[in-house]
């Protein structure tokens, strides 16, 4: 079997075998553990939790995702770069990253004030909640980006198998342990605690973690680089949490919590195998992708992969009826929406060009990508959700149809460009 793999591999992939297996194995270790913690952690909220408080609990969540996004949150790809190309870069980013945080913790008192203003302690409890965690999380995130940039990916995943046995470490506890289920007491669980967790640990590896890049020398275009991807970030943000939003306003906590049960086992398949991008990203901004050999090997790893998923989504579905028998009883009728959702996996692999693209530092082309999706998305939404009247199932197609659309146009942008590696 290997000499098979080996032979298929040079004669039409031609991947570094060698560095993805090395580095696949701590990320596909890593994964493996998180998603069983993710899968644990939503199985304890959907069988111990009503539905209105587990909608309350994604509502606020999903307001993280956008209100992240007005943190610098491009610093995590810039900061990447920056450290693939030899620059020392870890601390200023924390400097960076530190000040634009008040931006989002300001915004979300200000929406937790809106809602004590109309009597809804609830959602106020919640957004307090989330301004004093944000910038906690937000920090100690940097180090993620930080170890893919040095291509340590070993300590990357241990840090995200920290992150994840943390989470369900602190639910089993305020659920099991202290009886507590408000949505605000989930939320400070799964943000405060964890962020509290994730600082003190990297606290531990400080010595061991020192940005030891080769060049000591300050990039003078990261700062502007993470402003370029923020502003990206901001659209592409609201986009990615629209559908959330759209339902809690829309139809209510329930038909929220129904949806995110629905989508967690597709949502956690598609970011396990979007990691090949994240193991990758450092290689791709040396890589020449105007060369044809580059455009056919990327092709018939597309092609590969697109099968592979077609197989994987087909399993999904017929096993998807003894999973949530067991996963998720209470919300069987979430059962055809996940069957349907999985099926974004499929289009998973096409979403490797926008790393391509993003590590080659090709701001057009990103603002195009940052821009387009969500409004392609949103655009979306309102023809099927509003003018089509589907509800929930208007939500997932909308997903689908945006997902193909923004894959199509990378994947003829990726394979028509003809521009040449920029000298680093």
């Amino acid at each position: 079997m290997k000499k098979i793999i080996t032979h298929i591999n040079n004669k039409f992939l031609k991947i570094d075998l060698q560095f993805l297996i090395k580095n696949s194995f701590y990320n596909i270790s890593a994964y493996i553990i998180s998603i069983a913690c993710t899968l644990a952690v939503t199985y304890i909220i959907a069988n111990n939790i009503n539905e209105h408080e587990t909608g309350v609990y994604r509502y606020i969540f999903s307001w993280y995702g956008v209100l992240g996004s007005l943190m610098l949150s491009g610093i995590t790809s810039a900061l990447t770069i920056s450290i693939a190309k030899g620059f020392n870069s870890l601390k200023r980013a924390f400097i960076y990253k530190g000040w634009f945080s008040l931006i989002g913790v300001f915004t979300s008192l200000g929406i937790g004030a809106y809602y004590f203003a109309n009597g809804n302690s609830e959602l106020f409890w919640g957004f307090t909640i989330l301004a004093v965690s944000m910038p906690i999380l937000e920090l100690s995130g940097l180090y993620t980006s930080f170890l893919q940039g040095r291509e340590d990916f070993k300590s990357s995943s241990k840090f995200l198998i920290v992150n994840k046995v943390a989470s369900l470490v602190c639910i089993v506890f305020f659920v099991f342990a202290l009886k507590l289920t408000n949505s605000y007491i989930l939320l400070f669980s799964n943000i405060t605690i964890i962020g509290i967790i994730q600082l003190l640990y990297i606290y531990s590896l400080h010595k061991k973690l020192e940005d030891t890049s080769t060049q000591p020398t300050i990039d003078k275009e990261l700062l502007k680089n993470s402003i370029h991807y923020s502003l990206m970030g901001i659209v592409f943000a609201l986009g990615t949490q629209a559908d959330k939003l759209i339902l809690f306003q829309f139809f209510g906590s329930a038909a929220l919590a129904s949806y995110w049960i629905a989508t967690t086992i597709p949502t956690e398949a598609q970011r396990f195998i979007s990691q090949i991008s994240n193991i990758y990203l450092p290689r791709f901004v040396h890589t020449d992708i105007g060369n044809r050999a580059f455009k056919k090997k990327f092709t018939y790893i597309l092609l590969a992969s697109t099968f592979a998923m077609t197989i994987l989504t087909a399993v999904y579905y017929f096993s998807a009826p003894l999973i949530f028998s067991y996963l998720f009883p209470k919300y069987m009728e979430a059962i055809s929406l996940s069957r349907l959702f999985f099926a974004v996996v499929i289009l998973t692999p096409v979403s490797i060009v926008w790393y391509i693209f993003l590590a080659q530092e090709h701001l057009g082309k990103n603002y195009l990508y940052h821009i387009g999706d969500p409004v392609i998305q949103i655009l979306l939404y309102i023809l099927f959700v509003y003018t089509f009247k589907l509800g929930i199932l208007g939500i997932v197609i909308a997903v689908l149809a945006k997902n193909f659309i923004v894959g199509a146009i990378g994947v003829y942008l990726l394979l028509t460009h003809k521009e040449k590696l920029k000298a680093v």
